[in-house]
């Protein structure tokens, strides 16, 4: 089996204790070591611009640098590379502060086994890596929330969030509320029957009867009369699906509200222009054709006659 090979930086002074140092790593047969040794933190600057380590091992007491501070011009330099304090303070407040300024591990010279060294070792490049994935993905997840957010304001119709429940409580509502509608947001959420009672009466029945079938069919698609701020209706298009995780659990409700209110109002205009002349506004022979079929059919259903007068 191939061994893993870590490139490592010594920053220790002390040749004993950076030859016996690298005596014990030379004979950990899990892992293959490759280790430079330099002996100021100003040595240890200039080799980071060069090269890039997956581990630092540095001792506190150095001869252009002591404590902490030394901790810190190295962090400073490669922020993203895990380190390990060897040194000879055996200070436990010492040592919690400077695994609180960032050290992976603190080690005490002459205390420091084999075993006990490479654990330390891999756990911290371990423990890094697992660190800086997870800031990966938080960078990541961040930028998708900032694309979703320019894609919901941008977007000309409300995004909305309601829970899987009986209830269908809202969640969340896109500020486009109130651009549109002139609602602030927040009322809907407050007050979950206020989306009910700005609904024409005539449609709730219809729209209710929809949502009850989600569980089913996991979207529906409703259009009706809804009141502005104003008081005036609106003809809404309500595009509504619900969102599932893996194992088909139902997770919550997303809606997409668009006034199509001149879509309508067009519609509404091509269909009179089809049955009524456009110079005299007098109905024309579509809508008489119309209309008889009409009579026509329900004569048949009625069992009646009926009259044409011409």
């Amino acid at each position: 089996m191939k061994k893993s090979v870590y490139n490592l930086l010594l920053v220790e002074d002390s040749l004993f204790d950076a030859k016996l140092l690298i005596k014990i790593l030379k004979n950990i047969d899990d892992a293959c070591f490759e280790v430079n040794h330099v002996l100021t933190i100003a040595s240890a600057q200039n080799f980071l611009k060069k090269k890039k380590f997956d581990l630092i091992i540095l001792d506190l007491m150095l001869p252009d640098s002591e404590g902490l501070k030394s901790l810190n011009k190295i962090k400073s330099c490669v922020p993203k590379t895990p380190i390990i304090i060897l040194t000879g303070i055996d200070d436990k407040k010492y040592a919690l502060k400077a695994l609180s300024k960032g050290a992976q591990d603190y080690l005490i010279k002459g205390c420091v086994e084999k075993d006990l060294l490479l654990r330390s070792i891999l756990y911290a490049i371990e423990r890094n890596q697992l660190r800086l994935e997870l800031e990966n993905k938080l960078k990541e997840v961040n930028l998708l929330k900032t694309r979703m957010e320019y894609i919901i304001q941008s977007t000309p119709a409300v995004i909305y969030i309601k829970r899987v429940d009986k209830k269908h409580h809202f969640q969340f509502i896109s500020e486009n509320m109130k651009k549109i509608f002139g609602y602030d947001p927040e009322q809907f959420i407050q007050d979950p029957n206020l989306w009910e009672k700005k609904v024409h009466p005539e449609d709730l029945s219809k729209i209710k009867s929809q949502i009850a079938c989600l569980p089913s069919k996991n979207h529906c698609f409703c259009e009706y009369r809804f009141m502005n701020k104003n008081e005036e209706w609106r003809w809404v298009q309500d595009v509504i699906r619900i969102a599932q995780n893996i194992q088909n659990n139902s997770l919550e409700i997303i809606g997409c509200i668009t006034d199509i209110t001149e879509r309508k109002e067009n519609e509404e205009r091509i269909k009179y222009y089809a049955m009524y002349d456009q110079l005299t506004d007098l109905p024309n022979r579509r809508l008489f054709m119309d209309r008889m079929n009409q009579a026509i059919a329900q004569s048949k259903r009625d069992q009646k006659n009926f009259a044409l007068l011409y």
